[in-house]
Order: C-alpha cells, then structure tokens, then sequence
C-alpha cells in the first residue's frame, strides 16, 4: 500500500496566532513522522489540534501516523475527522481506504479509492491501491483495469505492472503476467520482486530452469530475500532435485527463523528422500511457528505412519481435524492408520467422515472397501468399490481391489474381468497382472496364467512373487525343471522368500531330487521356523528317501506349529501305515477328518489302514464316503500307497 501524507499547512490560516501555533506542531509532527517516532508525532498533531481543531491536515496525518503502529481503527476515525473538515479530501479518502484494506475490509476500502479518483482523476495510486483490493476479492479482471489506469497516469509505476502481472498469472494468463513483469523490470532491473514474480509465472508454465533462473536473479539482486529463496526451493522439488531445495528452504530459513513454511516444505522434501525423523522435526518447526497449520500436522501423521508409530500419526491427523474439520484426506490417512493397528471398525468410521464431507472422494471409498473385505464383508467391501468406480471410472486400483475381493469370494471369472480393467487404465500394474495369473491358474488354465505373470515380469523384473507364482504353474503343468528355475529368480530376487524355496523343492521331489528338496525345505525352515507347510513337505521328502522316523518328526513339528495342518495328518497317517502301525495311522486320519470333514483322501487312506487292521467293513464304509465325496479319486491315485504324494502342498501365492 503507497500511504501519502499532507505536509503543507493550511496557507490560509497562517496569518492567526493561534493557527500559527497550530502550524508549527504539525511541522513537528510531520518531522518526527519522518523519523518514524509515531507516537511523538501523534503528541504534536494533538497539540494542533487542540490550537485548531478543524485541522483537516492534523487528523489525517495523525491517521497516518495511527496506522504506521497498527492503530488501524483509531486512524480511521482521524480520517473521517479529516474528511468532516474537508469533503473533498482526497488524500484522507485513499489513507482510509489503505487502513481499512488493513482490516481485511475491502470492499469499503473500494468505496474510499472511487471517491478519492472521484475528486482527482489523476490519483494514480488510488487506482493501484484499488485494484489491490479489488484482486484480494478475486475480481482480478476488474483489478487488471484499475493497474491499467494506475500506469497510464504514472507510466513509471512498476508495482503497478507487476501487481498487474500477478492478477493476469491469477487468472491463468501466464505470458501477459510475465509481459507485465518483463516491464517493470525494464523500467527497474534491480526490482526483486518482479523477478520473483516472473519465476512463479514461468514455473506454472512449467518452464521450470527458467523459473530457477529468475530466483536466482532475485538473490543476486537482493541476498536476503527469503521469499525467493523459498520458491527456489519449491521448483527444485518439482524437478526432483530435493537436497537442493532443502538447501534453498535453509537459506530462506536462516534469513527469516519464523517461515513456517520453508520448514513445512523441507519436511516434505525431506520426507520423500525418507528421511522422516528429520522431516517430522521440520514439520514441528512449522507447527511452532503456526500452531493452526493443519497441513503441516497432517503431513507429520504420514511421516510417523511411514515409520510405523501409527498410534502418534492418528494423534497428528486429529490435530489436523481439530484445525479444518473438513480435512477428508486427514480423516483417509487416519483410516488407513487405524486398519493398520487392526481398528477396523473405527477406520470405516474415518473414510465415512471423509465421504461426508466429499461425497465424490473415489479414494475414501475405495480404502472403505479394503477394510470391509478384511472384515470378511465382501459383498459390502463390492459396493464400496462400486461406487470408487463410479465416481471415477478409470480408477484402476479400485478395479484391482474389487478383482482381489472376488477372487476370494470364488468368483475367479468376474475377478479377472476387474483385473483386466484395472490393467487397461494402467498397463504397467504388474500386482493386477499377477493377481489376474492367479485366478487363472485357479480356473485350471496354467498357460494363460503364465501369460500374465510373464507379463508382470516384463513390466517389472524383479517381481519375486511373479516368478514365483510362474513356478507354481509351471510345476503344475509338469514343467518342474522350469518351475526350479522360476523359484531361483524369485529367491535370487529375494533371499528370504521362504514359500519360494519350500515349492521349490516340491518341483525337485517330483523330479526325483529328494535330498536336494531336503535342502530347500531347510532354508524355507531357516527363514521361517515358524513354517509349518515347510515341514509337512520335508517331511514327505525324507519318507521317499525311506528316513520315515525322522519325517514323523517333521509332520509332528508341523502339527505343533499349526493343529490344524491336515494334510501333516494325513502324510504321517501314511508313513505310520507304511510302517505297519496302522492303528496309530487311522488315529492321524482320524484327526485330519476332524479338520477338514470333507477331505475325501483322508477317507481313503484310513480305508487301506483299516482293511490292513482287518476291519474290511468299516475299511468300506470310508472306501465309500471317499468316493462318495471325490468320485475321480480312484482314478487320480493310481497307488495310493505312494507315500505323501497326494497330500504335497503347493500354495499359491496371491498378493
């Protein structure tokens, strides 16, 4: 704001003492103005006042004088004063309309600034002060209007034309706004501002380096200008280049300790490079400075969730929510952090805040569907995710989450349906890829699951679970030389994949390679001790290597680990037998039945324990309920004393 002040006395009163004396404290006042001692000033426009107290002048530099220490409302109660003294008082019009400007009251300010320009057309910075006005209420057409006169009346203004350049780079017009700035760098080339204001224009533009290069102008000019600095920084973020803008927002810091928000931008900085801790000591800064910055306590909870402290990052979000209770992404994050600590019921409650306050947040109900199907409630988990789709239907991650919700409802058709959907919106998401390779492969069609993971691997290829999955198809299809070379790159890929090496060697003991399966099996256990699948097939591979008492162990330790392993019953029930304890084998079939009720091989084994114990009537009664419950049995296990063949586990991974 261009403040003016009245220096002259009021000529026409000079010639009475009294006024005289008036005349000579407003020359002091006005002295002491100018040495910014206010309050001096103000004791001295009084005492000229209390001499004359119709003293247009006295009040209105008293206004001035009010105004320079934030007395905004006293200051305008001095210009009034002014303006009863003397209607056409153009200059207490302006100094009013900038006080009340000052108390964010713009529209009576505009009323000020029109009868200032009523009185003297000329009044260039009533023109500029209006039209300041007028862009802080966003009508920066009409602003761009009131510059244009300001410069037509002083073509030498350059804080009109780069006030102007800032109302045309508010309404999007970029190349006009960097004309505008262009000139008022012509007619100042040290003027800073303009040169900040440019690189702002340029960055929109996107011509980033440009940008950079008008900051830098800006520091060259003036070295402690800590604005420039600051969006120096933030254009070397959008570049990538995050040490970088660090350094910039530290320089902005150091000039000016008290910048929230070059601390709130380091810490997002710092926080993509993942460096949290320090990121998060960044964001407190902020909030120091800021307490009601609700941004900067929202980015604090990603900060502390990323590092797993998901009881402090709800802390934060709600912070945030205390802040702008209409923060939906806090109320997201906060769900998110909430399903994380398995709070899932209280995490719907947060995406559903959320979705009240926008209705279209495709986001909110798409993560709404993921703790819904955590839940077990996949039909209503569908909708949610019906309803992502809806509002936004080239949402692929809510394509992908609906397939992986059907596919574990069985619905493997519909899930590859979504899958492929998911992939036409975004052709490099190998998870979709996979998972769709899943569903096939549950449908019986290894070759075209193969396809996928194939082409999961060729967008990603060092997809572990793809490989991985790969294999197991393979394997499926007998092609277990293949399948060991799968399982290699997924464990080459990953060393601690301990499924990888348990299937692994499943595809060596189909090719005869036991003691080598043996081998797999123990890493699997080294990785994972606690895993039982793993030593349920160690377990069948040490009985084809005729070790049956150390593979009893095996199948024991798995029952341990799981009791409800009962396929480990099922294998040990076969080594007991194959070790002529076939009262002790109908016991494990027994236990394997409790389990799985409809686990047709059980039947079928305790049927040839039972007929080997001499029991043949109740040997056929299970004989029966096998077949009853697998018709084909008999035909897929030609020798169904072929010890742990048919109880192998091969899992599927699915992410």
């Amino acid at each position: 704001m261009k403040k003016l002040s009245t220096k002259k006395a009021n000529s026409q009163q000079e010639e009475k003492k009294e006024v005289k004396s008036a005349n000579d404290y407003f020359e002091d006042g006005n002295v002491l103005y100018d040495s910014r001692d206010y309050r001096g000033a103000i004791d001295c426009y009084d005492q000229a006042i209390r001499f004359n107290p119709n003293y247009a002048n006295a009040y209105a530099n008293k206004g001035n004088a009010l105004s320079a220490l934030g007395q905004n409302r006293e200051a305008i109660d001095c210009y009034n004063m002014a303006i009863r003294f003397n209607p056409n008082y153009a200059t207490a019009y302006y100094n009013k309309g900038i006080a009340l400007s000052a108390l964010g009251q713009n529209r009576e300010a505009i009323d000020c600034y029109n009868m200032a320009i009523r009185i003297n057309p000329k009044f260039a910075t009533a023109y500029y002060n209006k039209g300041n006005a007028l862009s802080d209420l966003g009508y920066n057409e009409e602003a761009i209007v009131c510059y244009n006169m300001a410069i037509r009346i002083n073509p030498g203004d350059v804080e009109a034309y780069s006030n102007k350049g800032n109302a045309l780079s508010a309404l999007g017009r970029q190349e006009e706004a960097i004309e505008a700035y262009d000139q008022a760098i012509r007619i100042n080339s040290n003027y800073a501002g303009a040169y900040v204001n440019k690189g702002n224009a340029l960055s929109a533009l996107g011509q980033k380096l440009e940008a950079i290069d008008c900051y830098d102008q800006a520091i060259r000019i003036n070295p402690k200008f800590a604005t420039a600095y600051y969006n120096k920084g933030s254009t070397l973020s959008t570049l990538g280049r995050k040490e970088e803008a660090i350094e910039a927002y530290d320089r902005a810091i150091n000039i000016n300790p008290d910048y929230a928000d070059a601390y709130y931008n380091k810490g997002s900085a710092l926080s993509v490079l993942g460096r949290k801790e320090e990121a998060i000591e960044a964001y407190d800064k902020a909030i120091n400075i800021n307490p009601d910055y609700a941004d900067a306590y929202y980015n604090k909870g990603n900060a502390l969730s990323a590092l797993g402290r998901k009881e402090e990052a709800i802390e934060a979000y709600d912070r945030a929510i205390n802040i702008n209770t209409d923060y939906a992404n806090a109320y997201i994050n906060k769900g998110n952090a909430l399903s994380a600590l398995g709070h899932k019921e209280e995490a719907i409650e947060a995406y559903d805040r959320a979705i009240n306050i926008n209705p279209d947040y495709a986001g909110a109900y798409s993560n709404k569907g993921n703790t819904l199907s955590a839940l077990g409630r996949k039909e209503e988990a569908i909708e949610a995710y019906d309803r992502a789709i809806n509002i936004n239907p080239d949402y692929a991650t809510a394509y992908y989450n609906k397939g992986n919700t059907l596919s574990a409802l069985g619905q493997k058709r519909e899930a590859i349906d979504c899958y492929n959907m998911a992939i036409r919106f975004n052709p490099g998401d190998t998870k979709a890829y996979s998972n769709k390779g899943n569903a096939l492969s549950a449908l019986g069609q290894k070759r075209e699951a193969i396809e996928s993971y194939d082409q999961a691997i060729r967008f990603n290829p060092n997809d572990a679970t793809a490989y991985y999955n790969k294999g197991n198809a393979l394997s499926a299809l007998g092609q277990n030389h293949e399948a060991v070379d799968c399982f290699d790159t997924a464990i080459k890929i990953n060393p601690d994949f301990a499924i990888a090496y348990s299937n692994k060697g499943l595809s060596l003991s189909a090719l005869g390679q036991n003691h080598e399966a043996v081998d797999c099996y123990n890493m699997s256990i080294r990785i994972n001790p606690d895993f039982a699948i793993a030593y349920s097939n160690k377990g069948i591979a040490l009985s084809a290597l005729g070790l049956y008492h150390e593979a009893v162990d095996c199948f024991d330790t798995a029952i341990k680990i799981n009791p409800n392993i009962a396929g480990a019953y099922v294998n040990k029930g076969n080594v007991l037998s194959a070790l002529g304890y076939n009262e002790e084998a109908v016991d494990c079939y027994n236990m394997a039945i409790r389990i799985s009720p409809y686990y047709a091989l059980a039947y079928y084994n305790k049927s040839l324990a039972l007929d080997n114990l001499g029991l043949n009537e109740e040997a056929n009664s299970c004989y029966d309920e096998a077949i009853t419950l697998n018709p084909l049995l008999c035909a897929e296990v030609p020798d169904i004393n072929a010890l742990g063949k048919y109880a192998n586990y091969h899992e599927d991974g699915s992410l």
